[in-house]
């Protein structure tokens, strides 16, 4: 009765040993040092003892015996066979198991440190490759993606070099968040990247709902025309077009989500009604139909002979004196002055029908300016009232520059102890300027200007050269 439950537990030991997963042990030692490993089996009811059979091919690396249903040994990392046979209280042999495989392979810490790219825009459908930094990774191991709840998505390596990795992640498995990227060895070692996180932005649809300029002339330039809609992001890109007709515009500005501007030529493209398109950088594309009529140039351009209406400007402001030297001696600033400009736009039609002449224009300028005498407690306030010419050069996003050049007259009081102490002396003089500005028109005319002038100052008692840097604001009629 015995001897039939001893085979009947020898049968359920073979079939447990086809179904057990400790076949493949693993080892973080080096390859030429003995590793210890065990091995566990079910126990078989009746049974005296075991006896463990290790070989390599046709040579016996380990026989040994024990009672118990497991086994310490050490071997090296490699590919083995293993037999268990059950040995009853006689230590007879009453049954075996069929040779198994018994794998032993060397377990290696995966490092993972940096990997682009670290922002894209949800998707559908496709692929994510991923490019890594890493170190200690081999063809089995595996990489995963894990957002902040803790969801894994596992990726597969497509190519694998010395300290590098190309990983392809399915797209419709990553929804919008935050991502980190972790390696596992086959042994369950495991490794982070800490350097940098991925992050899947969730996708907007954008909107365009009306233009501020729809009818265009061909060979004309429109810097300023506005686009407005909804979820505009910054990085979009802009094309109009009509069948095989396409006009880039040459400059894009984003504003906000709700409105940005188009700087485009029109040059020889044929007349016609067009479409814009606004693609944000996640490649989501709005478009509205026929939101432009391009219609054909006239013969002649009448109104490029009709000088602007706003050719009046004035600016006031901000101004000292920096820089000054003299036949007296050293001059140090004092921070305080003011400054007034009043412009005028050559825009008669003598001057408007010559295009190299429109940009240029007349301006009365005055300032206060003073400076401290450093060898005595001498302030000396100076008034300048001049007349310059200037004349515009155009620059990108409605900035101008303004060269000036000029002269006028000059009051040199000399106050004693104060800035308007008593009065010691004073005299008037004439004065050279040149000078240079950047101006900034806005839509509503305002203009904001920073500017140095350079000024060259006459008196009976000697000359006062100074530098004069000044920041104005005004507005343009």
């Amino acid at each position: 009765m015995r001897d039939k439950d001893t085979k009947r537990s020898i049968t359920l030991l073979i079939l447990l040993l086809f179904l057990f997963p400790l076949f493949q042990l693993t080892s973080q030692n080096r390859r030429d040092e003995l590793v210890e490993q065990e091995l566990s089996w079910e126990n078989v009811e009746g049974a005296w003892g075991y006896e463990v059979i290790i070989r390599s091919g046709n040579e016996e690396i380990l026989r040994q015996q024990t009672n118990e249903s497991e086994l310490t040994f050490s071997l090296n990392p490699g590919e083995y066979e293993f037999s268990i046979v059950v040995l009853n209280k006689f230590k007879k042999v009453v049954g075996e198991t069929p040779w198994k495989p018994l794998i032993i392979k060397e377990a290696f810490q995966p490092v993972v440190r940096r990997f682009t790219p670290d922002e894209v825009f949800e998707a559908a459908g496709g692929s994510l490759s991923i490019q890594a930094e890493v170190y200690q990774v081999k063809p089995d191991t595996k990489f995963f993606l894990t957002d902040e709840s803790g969801e894994k998505t596992e990726g597969r390596q497509s190519e694998l070099k010395e300290e590098s990795v190309t990983l392809v992640f399915p797209m419709n498995k990553l929804p919008p968040g935050v991502y980190t990227l972790s390696a596992v060895d086959s042994s369950g070692l495991e490794d982070t990247s800490e350097i940098n996180v991925l992050t899947v932005l969730e996708v907007i649809e954008p909107e365009i709902r009306s233009v501020s300029y729809k009818r265009l002339e061909q060979k004309e330039v429109y810097p300023e025309i506005i686009v407005k809609g909804k979820q505009f992001e910054e990085g979009f890109s802009a094309r109009i077009f009509m069948d095989d007709q396409l006009i880039a515009p040459y400059e894009t500005e984003w504003i906000s989500e709700e409105e940005v501007r188009l700087a485009l030529i029109t040059g020889e493209v044929a007349p016609g009604r067009y479409d814009l398109e606004i693609t944000n950088p996640s490649g989501v594309v709005a478009k509205k139909e026929k939101a432009f009529i391009i219609e054909k140039a006239p013969l002649k351009e009448i109104i490029h002979e009709v000088p602007p209406s706003d050719s009046l400007s004035i600016l006031g402001g901000y101004t000292f004196a920096s820089g000054a030297s003299s036949e007296y001696g050293d001059y140090s600033s004092v921070p305080y002055g003011f400054g007034l400009k009043i412009r005028q736009d050559m825009s008669n039609k003598v001057f408007w029908r010559v295009p190299g002449l429109r940009p240029l224009g007349i301006e009365l300028g005055m300032d206060f300016t003073s400076l401290y005498y450093e060898n005595a407690e001498f302030y000396y306030n100076q008034f300048y009232t001049g007349l310059h010419a200037y004349y515009k050069v155009p620059l990108l996003r409605n900035w101008t520059l303004l060269p000036r050049f000029g002269g006028g007259i000059t009051n040199l009081e000399i106050h004693e102890t104060e800035l308007f102490g008593e009065v010691l002396q004073g005299e008037i003089g004439y004065a050279f300027t040149l000078a240079f500005s950047a101006q900034k028109e806005f839509r509503n005319g305002i203009l904001l200007e920073f500017g140095l002038d350079v000024r060259m100052s006459k008196y009976t008692g000697g000359d006062l050269d100074s530098i004069h840097p000044w920041m104005m604001g005004g507005y343009r009629f």
